[in-house]
């Protein structure tokens, strides 16, 4: 599997907003050399628990490095 992440620091309209977009690639190769999409279910079904875990993680980050409270 193939993944990229973007942090980026702003939002479209210029407020801060730090959050990461991660992009996958939805095309693998079998072994038999066929090529085939992802099936995306499962990834999309874990989509609320991801997020809530990044949001976390990030969070501690923050504090950890700012000081900030929550």
């Amino acid at each position: 599997m193939v993944a990229a992440a973007f942090d980026h620091w702003d939002s479209r309209a210029g407020d801060p907003n730090l959050h990461t977009h991660v992009v996958v690639a939805n095309e693998v190769q079998g072994t038999d050399g066929a090529w085939r999409s992802v099936d995306g279910r499962t990834s999309h079904a874990a989509v609320v628990t991801v997020s809530a875990l990044y949001d976390a993680l990030l969070a501690d980050e923050v504090s950890r490095r700012l000081g900030a409270t929550w």
